[in-house]
């Protein structure tokens, strides 16, 4: 048995991701809320790495499902952001001034109407 790694128990990683979603603490202060709140050694993270790993997970999935990815650059960002302009009713406009950063509005009509 030396040697063999233990597969982690299915709620201990669902416990887990739970905690890093609902609380948005560090994965130390879940480790060690886990670590205490749990009665038997099966239901606990078996370490701090096991947590920082399930945290990593979480912020990979959500990077990716963001509008943008990281290997684009700034100029196909607001090639994407001008396409919005005539696809999303939430983007109503972006400005391009030279010697400024871009501006964008956004909103909806109910928010124009709510003035």
């Amino acid at each position: 048995m030396c040697g063999q790694k233990l597969r982690s128990n299915p709620k201990v990683i669902q416990n887990i991701k739970t905690e890093i979603e609902t609380t948005k603490c560090k994965p130390k202060n879940i480790y060690k809320k886990l670590e205490d709140e749990s009665g038997t050694e099966h239901c606990k993270p078996r370490k701090l790495k096991q947590v920082q790993n399930c945290t990593a997970s979480i912020d990979a999935d959500k990077l990716s499902t963001c509008c943008f990815s990281s290997k684009t650059n700034f100029a196909d960002e607001m090639q994407q952001l001008c396409t919005k302009v005539t696809d999303d009713d939430f983007v109503q406009s972006v400005i391009f001034s030279k010697g400024h950063l871009p501006s964008v509005i956004l909103d909806t009509d109910e928010q124009i109407a709510d003035c």
